[in-house]
């Protein structure tokens, strides 16, 4: 350290961010999470195809953290009743689900999630939203 004390100012905020450049995130103990709130999309998923659904989710997802390697990937949204949802989704080779219930934060290793309801989602209309199979993408684009 103490050959760094002759460098000016501007060289050791160099030697800083090229050391930051190669290092991987989770040397510095942040593991591959991404803390930061994140833009979600939803999709219908079709017999043909999965479609954008623009507007009109009757549910929303907020993200607290997300594994990075769930940035762009598919999540799979069932829900299951008018208190619960189920969520699917791939990480590595390994398919995990997890059980949800609206309102009540989901935690896990890969991912912490607020799901709540929307006013759409009531008792008039549960039986046919839950025959929609649904997906969120956490940033990025729809893979």
């Amino acid at each position: 350290m103490n050959k760094l004390n002759c460098l000016n100012r501007e060289a050791k905020s160099l030697i800083f961010y090229l050391i930051l450049l190669v290092m991987p995130v989770s040397f510095f103990g942040q593991t591959d999470s991404i803390k930061a709130q994140q833009k979600v999309s939803y999709f219908i998923i079709g017999r043909i195809r999965t479609a954008p659904l623009d507007d009109g989710a009757p549910f929303k997802v907020q993200v607290i953290r997300v594994n990075g390697k769930l940035l762009g990937q598919s999540i799979s949204f069932k829900i299951v009743d008018l208190q619960h949802y189920k969520i699917t989704y791939t990480l590595g080779n390994k398919e995990i689900a997890v059980d949800g219930s609206f309102g009540v934060e989901l935690n896990n290793s890969d991912l912490k999630l607020m799901i709540q309801k929307e006013p759409s989602l009531g008792e008039q209309n549960i039986a046919g939203l839950k025959t929609i199979a649904y997906q969120f993408v956490v940033g990025g684009q729809h893979k």
